[in-house]
């Protein structure tokens, strides 16, 4: 073998094997690229989780501060109504009172929905009978 064809196999050799050491890389890139792509994808879903379940507990925060706004809102215009109709009605009720007495105070009590009454607001002229018709209840004048 001459000098030429034995340079000619050195190079044919060596090109073959930098072939294959680039395939054996590129081989590695690719693995390499998919991990990493896999990574990356695993951690955006990890954060897409994250961050949907921080914005669930932002909103259920703000539904329930909305509600107990709301709820104060409501029993604040429940009072204020309660308060309106005392007034209204106390001058009626004692008008009442003087031309039906007991009688009347019975009939009105049978109208009342049964129920477990804690505290009932009475004339203080109606207090026996208020305790007689509501003897589990505070009775208020």
């Amino acid at each position: 073998m001459g000098q030429h064809e034995l340079e000619a196999a050195l190079r044919r050799e060596g090109d073959a094997k930098i072939h294959d050491i680039w395939r054996q890389v590129e081989k590695q890139a690719e693995v390499l690229r998919s991990e990493t792509s896999a990574e990356l994808d695993r951690q955006q879903r990890a954060e897409k989780m994250r961050l949907e379940t921080d914005i669930a507990a932002v909103l259920e925060a703000a539904r329930a501060d909305a509600r107990q706004k709301a709820q104060r809102q409501l029993l604040l215009a429940e009072n204020r109504l309660v308060e309106r109709l005392k007034l209204l009605a106390r001058p009626i009720i004692e008008k009442l009172a003087i031309q039906g007495g007991q009688e009347l105070f019975m009939a009105l009590v049978d109208e009342i929905p049964e129920h477990n009454w804690c505290r009932v607001l009475v004339n203080p002229r109606d207090l026996e009978l208020a305790r007689s018709s509501f003897p589990s209840a505070e009775i208020v004048p």
